[in-house]
């Protein structure tokens, strides 16, 4: 396995982006430019792509579009079967629980993306599982970019149950002020 000095994400992450913010192929590219993502990433989706410049890219959309809470409407956005993280919807054909899900689909992960996992944590009561976001260290990401990924494991979670109805009993966000 490849190992890269800084967090690194597939390109594939990418899909979507532009429809989630409603801007044409020539606005994508340009703020791509703005975080420095190479324009090519955007047509090559097994391309590996900066972590950090991925995270600035969510926070300049945000920003630039006004759009406060552009991570959770980008995860809405996306397609039921989630065609930019590869098999981890169809691990849940192979588990019993979701929980067993969710440990297979962390073992995928990380060739997906080594910017962050989740962490499994043993609910308290009965039936409850919660799950933390873990940046990589010395690396704290954008606010858009954690609300982001709770926000489709949330959805895959409903996709791999086919409890589509259920809601989270609990989510809190610590966001770092700048």
């Amino acid at each position: 396995m490849r190992h890269f000095k800084d967090p690194y994400i597939r390109s594939i992450a990418l899909t979507g982006f532009a429809g989630s913010v409603g801007a044409d192929g020539e606005t994508t590219l340009h703020l791509m430019d703005c975080v420095e993502l190479p324009r090519e990433a955007m047509g090559n989706p097994d391309t590996t792509i900066s972590f950090r410049c991925f995270a600035s890219l969510y926070e300049l959309a945000a920003k630039r579009f006004g759009i406060d809470d552009f991570g959770l409407r980008e995860a809405e956005s996306l397609a039921p079967d989630y065609p930019n993280i590869g098999p981890i919807v169809f691990l849940s054909k192979f588990s019993r629980t979701l929980e067993q899900w969710l440990q297979l689909a962390m073992k995928y992960w990380i060739h997906h993306t080594n910017g962050f996992t989740l962490e499994l944590i043993p609910g308290r009561t009965a039936g409850f599982t919660s799950l933390r976001y873990v940046a990589v260290p010395g690396f704290y990401p954008s606010r858009q970019l954690i609300e982001n990924a709770m926000a489709s494991i949330c959805i895959l979670c409903r996709n791999a149950t086919g409890l589509q109805d259920r809601n989270p009993g609990v989510v809190r966000f610590r966001h770092r002020h700048l």
